[in-house]
């Protein structure tokens, strides 16, 4: 089972994402947290090296010891410039928030079974034998076989 749980692991990174106040508590290479996503997914851990933060950096470490420099490597100047502005943001004094994919494209900071379930299933509309097999008191065993059968038969 844990198997099958850690085969979502690609789907389950594209619905959470941090919205930035202080960077206490926010990893710089690992959340989702700049406009270019997860930055070690988009390199490797290579790039921890080229930038000179470790691995462990929270973002707010990265904001105080941080200097900007010019590198050959385009996109490392593209994190530099992540950087800078995020510098011109942060809030010193609150909390990150952790913020979880709801209806579409929105984030909402509260986490939802229901939403996060709707965006990563395939949904069909309703067979016309939906209230034939699913009813107050059906038995609930028999109204799975009969759906699953189904599937398989289409």
């Amino acid at each position: 089972m844990w198997k099958k749980i850690l085969n979502y692991r690609e789907s389950a990174k594209a619905m959470q994402k941090v919205e930035m106040k202080s960077g206490s508590s926010t990893s710089f290479w690992y959340d989702n947290q700049s406009p270019l996503g997860r930055l070690i997914d988009e390199i490797g851990p290579r790039i921890a090296i080229d930038m000179g933060l470790p691995l462990d950096a929270m973002v707010e470490t990265a904001l105080t010891s941080q200097r900007r420099r010019r590198h050959r490597v385009e996109f490392l100047n593209k994190i530099e410039a992540v950087i800078q502005s995020t510098r011109q943001r942060i809030q010193a004094n609150e909390q990150d928030i952790s913020m979880w994919r709801a209806e579409g494209d929105k984030f909402k900071a509260k986490f939802s079974t229901k939403h996060t379930w709707n965006n990563m299933r395939v949904s069909y509309p309703n067979v016309i034998w939906f209230k034939g097999v699913w009813f107050s008191y059906s038995t609930r065993k028999y109204s799975f076989f009969c759906c699953c059968l189904e599937s398989i038969t289409d």
